[in-house]
Order: structure tokens, then sequence, then C-alpha cells
């Protein structure tokens, strides 16, 4: 075939090469004079397929770059979306913070019988002013969630735990009916403790361990081993950092909840360790036994920092007031001691029971101690005076554990006649009984 060498209109060009400043385009037989010059010709497949590559790469580059501009511009439309979205929630979720507070002032202005006859129209009207105030969607799933401010009987805690035998029922305090059963001890529980916010309850068995349960999850959190007879007291610190207990092989023991384990070990007691109580306003634990010794303990340091003595018989309950001005200690000998624990001395000696003292707790304002016992009786008690104001008939045996409800309002008592009974403490009456049998109590708390 014959061509033009470097002519670009030679139809028989087969090679190119870059021997000038311009390429030229070579035939066969050119190309093959241009390899014997020591040149370098190129087919032009190659070069054919070499900008077909190119140009297939400059179009994925322009779609990739195309691509990132939309993802940029999707990416700004989401977040000034959600920015939007975010503060109208937030402003949603401040008008119902305002409406809840508003309802809990209008529930705590006064007594629900006296203000609010009318349970149904009052019901009305939160319904009515949640529509008025609050112009957002799902109104119903609102005033649902705000069921529990509506006015009761009762306007306390939602659940009381109580052990009997080797279990732990959760009950729903105004009406007594079961909620759920905690089940994980071998042998009788003896005690229970309840942390102040609610979440968090510990509790002492004959099967000589401690158990911590989560009141939401109703699951055990851990199982506490150390002790080598049964734990017969529990109580937790004031701000969830331990938990004490005391047992029958006469020690007490702190373990930490962080870690859930012994941290602390306190031997003083000569006998049977069967009441503890730890203090709300400085880090003390105070202990009481089968030797009739009441024991003050540093908290932190697992120190004596001074011992009580005055009972008779068997230290079986003790309690701190809220101001931690005063520990209280209930005996077998029937007395009640009312120490003071600065002046580290006894203050009053309360006489009324004529058996053993079993349980005791104190009014929030420190006001009254209500103390329970073998009589069969509750009685309570003015600690400004140190005299007995009133006595609470209703148990016909012995009366073993005592909770009172947060505003003081109410008290819970439980008995070796398997009953459990609320009492008004504004009345100075019982209020209702929970209608089951209830076998071996150990403990209740709120």
């Amino acid at each position: 075939m014959e061509s033009l060498c470097g002519s670009r209109d030679c139809e028989g060009a087969m090679f190119e090469c870059h021997c000038e400043d311009d390429p030229v385009l070579l035939c066969s037989h050119t190309a093959v004079q241009h390899i014997i010059e020591e040149h370098s010709p190129v087919p032009l497949v190659h070069i054919q397929i070499k900008n077909s590559l190119s140009n297939q790469e400059k179009r994925c580059e322009r779609y990739i770059s195309r691509l990132l501009e939309t993802r940029e511009f999707l990416v700004e439309k989401i977040d000034e979306f959600c920015s939007k979205e975010l503060e109208k929630l937030t402003r949603v979720q401040d008008r119902i913070r305002t409406i809840l507070k508003d309802i809990s002032d209008l529930n705590q202005k006064a007594s629900i019988e006296k203000h609010f006859p009318n349970y149904s129209r009052y019901s009305q009207g939160i319904k009515n002013y949640i529509k008025e105030t609050i112009p957002i969607p799902r109104q119903k799933d609102i005033f649902e969630c705000l069921q529990a401010l509506k006015p009761h009987s009762i306007e306390v805690g939602e659940l009381v735990a109580v052990s009997t035998g080797k279990n732990i029922q959760l009950r729903d305090f105004r009406t007594g009916k079961l909620s759920v059963l905690l089940k994980g001890h071998f042998e009788t529980v003896k005690s229970l403790a309840m942390s102040r916010n609610k979440v968090l309850l510990a509790s002492g068995s004959e099967d000589k361990t401690v158990r911590l349960w989560s009141i939401e999850s109703r699951q055990v959190l851990a199982k506490l081993k150390g002790h080598t007879k049964s734990v017969s007291c529990v109580a937790i610190s004031k701000k969830n950092e331990c938990i004490v207990s005391g047992s029958l092989d006469k020690t007490i023991r702190v373990w930490s909840l962080k870690t859930y384990n012994q941290v602390r070990l306190f031997e003083g007691h000569t006998s049977f360790v069967y009441a503890l109580a730890l203090s709300r306003k400085n880090d003390l634990v105070a202990s009481g036994g089968a030797d009739s010794r009441v024991i003050l303990w540093e908290l932190n340091s697992g120190e004596i920092v001074t011992e009580f003595k005055g009972h008779t018989g068997i230290v079986l309950s003790l309690v701190f007031t809220n101001n931690s001005k005063f520990l209280i200690s209930g005996s077998a000998d029937n007395a009640i001691c009312v120490w003071g624990v600065q002046k580290e001395k006894l203050l009053a000696v309360l006489k009324g029971h004529t058996n053993s003292v079993f349980a005791m707790c104190v009014t929030q304002n420190d006001e009254y101690l209500i103390s329970g016992g073998r009589d069969n009786f509750l009685r309570v008690w003015n600690l400004e005076t140190f005299r007995q104001v009133s006595v609470l008939k209703g148990h016909s045996a012995g009366v073993v554990a005592l909770a009172i409800s947060d505003d003081s309002k109410y008290l819970v008592s439980g008995s070796w006649d398997k009953s459990v009974r609320v009492w008004d403490l504004r009345a100075q009456k019982q209020h209702h009984v929970y209608e089951e049998a209830f076998d071996n109590i150990g403990g209740i708390v709120f």
C-alpha cells in the first residue's frame, strides 16, 4: 500500500510518529522506514483507545463532581430541616413542661376532697386546658401521660415493696394490687431498703446474701456474698454510693454500688446484729444487736464514733431523724431511747409499748416518731415533748415492719397477723387494708 508520509489525508495511515514538532501519519511502509531510522511510530489503534479512555475518565470526573455537588446540597437541606424541626420540638417540650408544672401546682394547693369534689369536672378541665395551651398533634397521648396528676384519694408514691418469705412483692400503693414478684433469694427475706430516688431496692436474706434490684427493670443487678450467717438488716447510703448490711455473724459490711465489692468490714458487736440506720446529714452508721449495744460508726473509715448504753434487751430497730440530730433505738426491753448524736448522750426514754419494739420511722419534718411492736399497736410520739400523742389500733398480732410516704401523710404497716394496712397519719386512723394475706413479712419500704 502506498501513502504520503506526513500527509494527514493518507487513507492508508496506520501509525503516528512524533519525530517532528507535529505528529505525522504513516502507512505501514513508511512506518518501517521510521523504525529503521530509530524513531518510534505508534499504532493509531493504541492512540484511539487511549483517547477513548481519557474521554471516559473526564466524563466520570464530571459525573462524580455533580454527585458531590448534589450530596452537599442535600446535606445542607437536611441540616436546615433538622434544625427547624429541633426548634419546633424544643418549643413543644417547653410548653409541656409549663403544663406539667401548672397542673402539679394545682394538685399541691389544697386537699382534693375539699376543693375538687367533682372528679370528672376536674379531669375535663385538664383536657380543655391542654387543648387551649398546646396546639400540637397527639394531644390524646399527652393527656394520657398526665393521668398520674389527676386527683386521687391518696397522692403519694406508686409502689410499695413487701417481703414475704423468699420473695419480694411490688404492689400498687393505692389499691394493693400486685405489680410484680421479685424472685431470687433461697431463704426468707429479713429486710428491705429503698434508695431515696426510688431506683434501687436492696434485700437481705437468711441465705446469707444481699441482693440489689432495679425497680425499673425488675431485675437483679448484683448478688453480694460475704456474710457467713443470715443478713438481718440492710441500708442504702443517701447518694447511692454504697449498701450497708448487718448480720447474725456479728459483722457489718459496706458494699460499693460501683463495683459491687465489699469495701469495708465493721467489727465491734459481741452478738447478733439486728438493726442498722444511716444518717442523711453526715456519714454515720448506727448498729444495734443482741448485745444490747448501740454503736455509732464513721461510714468512710469504719471507726467507732461512740457507743450508747442504756438498753437492757436486744436492740431490734434504729432510725435517725432527717436532720441527723437524734438517733432513736427500739428494744426488746419495751423501751424507746432517744440519743443526741452531737452530745452523744441519752436525751429521753419513751415508755408505752408493753412488749418488744420491732419497727420505727419518723415524719419528714422530724416532728413525730411512729413505732410498732409486739403488743400489736402503732404508737405516735411527739419528738419535741417526747410524749405519746396517739395509739393506732387494728392489727391483731405484732407489728414487724413500717414505712412512711415521702409527704408523711400515709403509713404502711406489716404484721404477724398476715395483714398490710395503710394509715392516714393526719386523721390518725386506718385508711384501708390490702385484701390478700401476707405470710412471714420481713420488711416494707416505699
